[in-house]
């Protein structure tokens, strides 16, 4: 699956509850409007900032989306039917990041809410649930028009018609927390069927203050609703034992064990710092994070803190070496390091102020994103995989071990050009830079790859080992040195690399679209060499290659005297003219629109002749092969050939020149358009099937027959339908080298 699919996938999982939740209150099936918008909104950003991850959106946000999405459906807004070709609204062309959405959805629910039309007849719709002693209370909102007023009274969106129909039907109930004067300052949304409150918001959509929801609390537990814990914040969590018991954090006791995920929100008129207490283990999840555009929280982490893997977001976080994580993740913020080193297993630090946190800690994974500078010790402390992006700088340090595998991604969204400095003497296993300026010390390994792609090369090293080595439009180095050792592939695509030198052994060559124009004499290849799409002209004379030559639309014109080749050959499109005479070819033969090529004596294929595109009569009376794939090319005489070894595939206008009593030691396949007075050979005999693929429906045309004297060893198949059986018995392959004349 491609990485585009992987996101299309995770982005459809992602939106399901979220349309099943908008259709169970308001009767609207938005899915599609869904993934159209903020959906594609997601996947075009995940492919540019992060390929490997959709961008984390609030639930609250997507739920957002959907209620203004349900309610222009409900309304039936004219730009619903202003669609592209594909059917999609035009107005969603202009969402390229999640954040135009949300704008987009802002907008048009104020406004809805703004004019929204009330029941003339519908009553006020306000049932009181509970009466507290001071008169604050508790209502229902039963009507249209009560959803209205609370919409314009709170500022959001529950008046504009999303959730009406649910309201109506009784498969979604809103309460409403008010004052003593009727005011309201809270607004839940109930689920009938989950038995839950899927909402709870404050003026704007924010969380309620904390003098607010702590008079909920109770009630909530009273009525035995459940809550979603995406839905809490203020410092409120539910746990998975007990998801009708809502707590606050700072209720947590030292050393209390908490079954599944503690997600703490700490937006609403919360006051840090926040004490998390020593001992605290978390058997899975354990997220913390301030509310999107407030200052970072302090959070103060206690000694022996365990969770299975931790998430801090917009959070300044002191203690980090207290937590025990297999994977932490900290997304904003600031991380104030102790003075004891610490040791992860997996972290990611995206644009966060990290301290002096790298120079200190040891990682077996670690991600950095949106970092100025990064410096890599050489003493083995960053062990494992290290993935870079948005950086200006990465410094690995020299003379010791670096991580097993760096990938840095350079020169993302307008930061600016990211520099990579590999110092003397660095062993690490591989390194992936693209979109960067790199520099390299002398006697850099990489025991495993060294790849640049879209980078500037400066002051190259004399001398450097790598095991494998790939250079995609690269600039600055004209020349490859020939004091690099490159024990496996060597790659050069695009790039201002014209010449590999004096070197002229490698074990695969893949030079396809480079600027390579020659290549060096005596060339050794032990396993393929690829120069398609390519400017070399020749292969001088003695090259050796052990696998296969593949030189589709190069210029090669010719091959040098002595040239031998352990593999197949695809000389398609080229301007080649002749093969060596007495060639002997391993592999397959393939030869497309090469009208320039004459041979001139016989050549033995061991594999699959394939040709397209040409006449393949000069082919047949000179080149013997295997098998014969020429389904694609025009024959115009069959060579006086009365023998085929292997397979034979052609079109249907071939049959027309196929001589009577050929052989044909393999299986038969025709493809092309019917014709019912095809002209076709007598006496043909196939060892294995005959297949015709010809394009018709249906049965085939009354009285179609094969010619008389026709045999096989097989079955005859045409359009899917078995004409017969057999009519001769298995021919082996004694009997056919007899038959044949071999």
């Amino acid at each position: 699956m491609t990485t585009k699919a992987h996101l299309i996938a995770a982005m459809k999982e992602r939106l399901m509850p979220v349309a099943a939740r908008t259709l169970s209150r308001s009767g609207q099936d938005i899915l599609p409007l869904l993934e159209a918008s903020i959906g594609v909104a997601m996947v075009r950003q995940g492919l540019k900032s992060d390929p490997a991850a959709l961008p984390y959106v609030e639930l609250e946000k997507l739920d957002h989306v959907a209620d203004w999405l349900s309610a222009s459906v409900a309304r039936d807004m004219p730009w619903l039917r202003k669609v592209s070709e594909e059917g999609i609204p035009r107005k969603f062309a202009k969402f390229h990041k999640v954040a135009d959405v949300l704008t987009e959805a802002d907008a048009q629910l104020a406004q809805m809410s703004r004019t929204a039309m009330r029941d003339v007849d519908g009553g006020d719709g306000v049932k009181i649930d509970v009466r507290f002693d001071d008169g604050w209370h508790i209502a229902e909102l039963t009507s249209k028009n009560a959803l209205i007023d609370e919409g314009n009274a709170m500022q959001h969106c529950v008046g504009a018609g999303s959730y009406d129909s649910g309201v109506r039907d009784g498969t979604t109930r809103i309460f409403s927390f008010r004052d003593r004067k009727g005011r309201p300052h809270v607004t839940m949304e109930y689920s009938v069927e989950e038995n839950k409150l899927v909402q709870i918001k404050g003026k704007q959509n924010a969380f309620p203050l904390g003098r607010y929801f702590d008079r909920l609390v109770p009630w909530i537990a009273q009525k035995g609703f459940t809550v979603y814990e995406h839905e809490l914040s203020g410092g409120y969590f539910v746990t998975r034992d007990d998801p009708t018991r809502m707590r606050h954090v700072r209720e947590l006791r030292e050393g209390e064990k908490i079954e599944g995920g503690l997600i703490v929100r700490l937006g609403g008129d919360f006051a840090g710092p926040l004490h998390l207490p020593a001992g605290l283990t978390v058997s899975e999840e354990m997220r913390v994070e301030t509310q999107e555009g407030s200052d970072p929280t302090t959070v103060l982490i206690g000694a022996g803190l365990r969770a299975r893997w931790a998430v801090l977001k917009n959070v300044e976080s002191h203690g980090i070496e207290n937590m025990g994580t297999r994977d932490l993740q900290v997304y904003g913020g600031r991380i104030v390091p102790g003075s004891e080193p610490k040791s992860f297993l997996s972290a990611s630090f995206i644009n966060c102020d990290v301290g002096n946190l790298l120079e200190t800690a040891s990682f077996e994974e670690l991600k950095v994103c949106g970092i100025r500078t990064v410096k890599i010790p050489g003493d083995g402390r960053f062990a494992g995989r290290v993935r870079l992006w948005e950086v200006n700088e990465v410094i690995v340090e020299d003379g010791g071990q670096g991580p097993e595998e760096l990938v840095v991604e350079g020169n993302i969204q307008d930061r600016g050009q990211t520099t990579v400095v590999i110092e003397s003497g660095v062993y690490m296993g591989k390194l992936a830079v693209s979109q960067a300026i790199v520099r390299i010390g002398e006697n850099a390994i990489f025991s495993r790859w060294l790849s640049l792609d879209c980078a500037k090369l400066v002051e190259p090293p004399t001398r450097l080992s790598a095991a494998h080595l790939g250079l995609k439009q690269v600039s600055g180095m004209p020349v490859l040195p020939a004091t690099w050792k490159i024990a496996g592939t060597l790659g050069i695509s695009a790039g201002d690399t014209t010449s590999l030198g004096e070197r002229n052994e490698y074990w695969n060559l893949n030079l396809s679209d480079s600027s390579i124009i020659s290549l060096p004499e005596n060339l050794v290849v032990g396993g393929n060499l690829d120069i398609q799409r390519s400017r070399i002209t020749s292969l001088p004379d003695n090259t050796v290659i052990g696998g296969d030559l593949l030189a589709r639309l190069s210029h090669l014109e010719t091959l040098g005297d002595g040239t031998r080749i352990g593999g197949s050959i695809d000389i398609g499109r080229t301007a080649i003219a002749s093969l060596p005479v007495g060639m002997q070819i391993n592999g397959d033969l393939t030869l497309d629109d090469n009208q320039r090529l004459r041979i001139r004596g016989d050549v033995a294929v061991a594999g699959k002749l394939t040709v397209r595109s040409m006449d393949a009569a000069h082919c047949l009376d000179r080149i013997e092969a295997n098998s014969y794939d020429l389904h694609s090319a025009k024959i115009s005489d069959f060579g006086g050939r009365a023998h085929i070894k292997g397979d034979l595939d052609i079109s249907a206008d071939a049959l027309a020149v196929l001589p009577d009593g050929l052989c044909v030691s393999g299986n038969l396949a025709v493809s092309g358009g019917f014709l019912p007075d095809q002209q076709m050979p007598e006496n043909l005999e196939v060892a294995g099937d005959i297949k015709f693929e010809w394009d018709f429906d249906g049965e085939l045309p009354s009285g179609w027959e094969l010619p008389s004297g026709w045999r096989t060893g097989g079955t005859v198949v045409a359009g899917g339908t078995v004409l017969r059986a057999a009519t001769l018995e298995a021919i082996t392959d004694e009997a056919w080298t007899k038959t044949a004349g071999y």
